[in-house]
Order: structure tokens, then sequence, then C-alpha cells
């Protein structure tokens, strides 16, 4: 007798470049158990075109979708896709935007099918109503199992009255293999070239590494670095990156020395060699995924608490593998300062955080997210 391979179907809702490695391994390790993975997505967001942050999956689905406004609101309205009416688990958006998931959750018969949630559980990059996280609530207790980007919001999860044993941490992360690669391949003549070739002094350089963006608290990265330039002249911040506040930055750059523009940087070698050339990453807004890449780089990041950020954000241990404190410009430069003064606990974060590379890497995601599947799958009546 044949045995029909169980079939998975994820939607998701577009497809950044570092999703691509994480769908081709789940796929491979879904495979080894005998399970058919499939996935669709829609089309790419303003902010990822605008950053060139448009890729494929080459066995996946594109979707066609729009967006629409209703009430103030802007929802994603998006084609149905018969394969996951069909599946025998479909793994959907944890997000209310999505005008089809309403769909799917009619569509399809529980248990005999059931229906998992993926991502954040709440949102954290901008401040809610009571209301719209009842909403939330209630939207993500239609699900049969949870996949949690982080421990943290799976306990968030547990805590709305979610089942905790149907509830999947998986860790969210990014492949970090090339980054880490790079990093070991790295001689200390290629370090000190490059920092001589960017004014550098060792032991007083700060990295900011992501979009530039109003997330990302650009102002208080200017005003801190003014303020630890003026107590240390050789003090610069190295600045990766592109966004809208690029411009703006540009202009400060040019009439104040601390401040050194590199514009984007798109090979894992040319990132590692610029994080070697400094001591510390600045990152005075929203930390999401970029965690991840400070460990890889073995450069821990100084950051503040009370702004948004996104769930990765968790995988920070102040003390331990960051520094983490508060929004003031005063308060900020001084955590910079004592960070780069102190090359004792310099080096032990530094240490933590090449630990914690291992614990937060693809591999890892993919074996919990594979594991999840299995048991949901478990629950087909």
């Amino acid at each position: 007798m044949i045995v029909q391979r169980p079939r998975v179907a994820i939607v998701h809702p577009w497809m950044p470049h570092y999703r691509v490695e994480f769908f081709e391994r789940l796929r491979t390790s879904l495979d080894a158990s005998g399970i058919t993975l499939e996935v669709a997505y829609g089309s790419n967001p303003p902010f990822a075109r605008d950053r060139g942050d448009e890729h494929g999956l080459s066995w996946g689905t594109r979707l066609n979708d729009r967006e629409i406004s209703l009430g103030g609101r802007s929802l994603v309205h998006r084609e149905l896709w018969k394969p996951a009416l069909e599946a025998d688990l479909l793994i959907l958006e944890d997000a209310l935007r999505n005008t089809d998931t309403y769909r799917y959750l009619l569509g399809r018969s529980r248990p005999h099918k059931p229906t998992a949630f993926w991502g954040p559980g709440k949102t954290m990059d901008k401040t809610v109503g009571r209301i719209e996280r009842g909403v939330k609530v209630a939207l993500l207790k239609k699900a049969d199992w949870w996949f949690s980007y982080t421990e943290e919001t799976g306990k968030y999860l547990a805590a709305s009255g979610i089942p905790a044993e149907r509830i999947t941490a998986v860790e969210n992360t990014l492949d970090t293999s090339a980054l880490s690669e790079a990093r070991n391949s790295l001689t200390d003549f290629e370090i000190d070239t490059r920092r001589n070739q960017l004014g550098l002094t060792a032991g007083h350089t700060a990295l900011f590494m992501g979009g530039l963006s109003a997330t990302k608290n650009l102002d208080l990265l200017v005003t801190a670095g003014r303020l630890v330039h003026a107590r240390d002249p050789q003090f610069r911040v190295l600045v990766v990156g592109d966004g809208p506040e690029r411009e703006r930055l540009a202009e400060v750059a040019a009439e104040e020395d601390f401040l050194v523009m590199l514009g984007p940087l798109f090979s894992a070698r040319e990132k590692a060699l610029v994080a070697a050339s400094a001591d510390l990453m600045v990152m005075p807004g929203l930390v999401g995924l970029v965690a991840v890449d400070s460990f890889a780089l073995g450069l821990p990041i100084v950051t503040v608490e009370q702004w948004p950020h996104a769930p990765e954000f968790a995988y920070l241990r102040s003390g331990e593998n960051a520094v983490i404190g508060n929004t003031t410009s005063s308060a900020y430069a001084a955590a910079i300062e004592a960070t780069l003064s102190d090359r004792n606990q310099l080096q032990q974060l530094t240490d933590q955080c090449l630990r914690d590379a291992e614990l937060y890497s693809l591999d890892a995601m993919v074996s919990r997210f594979s594991d999840g599947i299995r048991g949901a799958l478990a629950l087909r009546a």
C-alpha cells in the first residue's frame, strides 16, 4: 500500500533574501522525514523594493496581492492559493492585515487539517491599543499550533491563553555562516590596513550597521557620538547602510569627522573586515536580526531598552552579550565610553557573542521548525 506523504503549505507575506536559505533548508529537512513542503508568497512591500531586497523562491509560488485601505487601516488582499486549502498543515503569518487569513480559516476543516500561525505574536515595533491587542489574541486562538519567533514571544502567547504544549519557539534568525567564515579568515594585516585606510584608532571605534530610517533613532546616534568624541577626539562611528536618512547623516559627516559614512556593503567579507576594524556596535534604535549579525561578528551591541524593538531584541542580555542603557544622550554616551574603556568586559562580551552565534544558527532554527511541524501534523484526526 502506498502511503501518501503529508503536505505542508506556508503562505509567507513576501520573500526577503534571508528567508530563501531558510526555506531551502526546511524543505530538505522535511523531505528527509517524508514530508512535502510548498511555499507561496506575496509581492515585496515598498520598503523592501527601495533597498533592493526583491527575491524569489525557484520552487515557490508567487501570489498576486494589493494593498487596500479600510477604516484608516492598511490591509493586504492576496489571492487564495488552492494548495493551502488542501494541505495537511497550513502555516500563516500571524498578522491582522492579511485578508486571505480569514478566508483560509473559514475554508479549512479542523482538526482534520490543522492550521498554524508563525510570527512575533504581538506588535512590538509600534504602540497598539487594548482593542487591537484583544483582536490579535482572538485571531491567534483560531489556530491549532503556533510558531513563535522567540522564546519570549512564546511566553507571551502562553500567558494569553495559548496551550504551551502547542507552541514552538523557533528562535528566528538568518544564515550568518558567510559572516562567521569571513571573520575567521581575516588576518591582522588586513584589519590593520583597513583601520589605517579609514583613519581609525584601535579601541576607539563603534559601528552602526542597518537601514538608515527613523526607526533606528539616528538622532541619538549623532548626539551621543558627538558627546563621546568631545571627550575622546579619536572616537569614530562607522555607518554602514542606506535609507531615507542617509543624506541627513551625510551632512553631519561632512561637518563633523567622528561620523564616517561607508554606504551599503553587500560582501560578507567586506562587512566582516569593517566590523573587525571596530570595537563594538552602536544600535540606539530598533534592534532585530542585527542581533544575530553581532553574534556572528563577535561585536557586542550597545543599545537602549526604551525603544520599540523587534522580537530578536530578546536575544540580547545586558552585561553578557550586549550593553542595554537609557535613551538620554548623556546616558547612552556614557554606556559607549564605559564599554570601550573596560577592555576585559569588552572581551567577555565578545566571547559570549561568539558562543551565542551557535545558539541562534539557521540550522538550529530549521531543526526547531521541523520539530514543530511534526508535532502539528500529529494533531490530524
